[in-house]
């Protein structure tokens, strides 16, 4: 779903 996503992509992106 987007909602997946986005919090993925917010994770995965503070990650770095």
């Amino acid at each position: 779903s987007e909602e997946d996503w986005t919090a993925w992509c917010v994770f995965y992106t503070h990650q770095f």
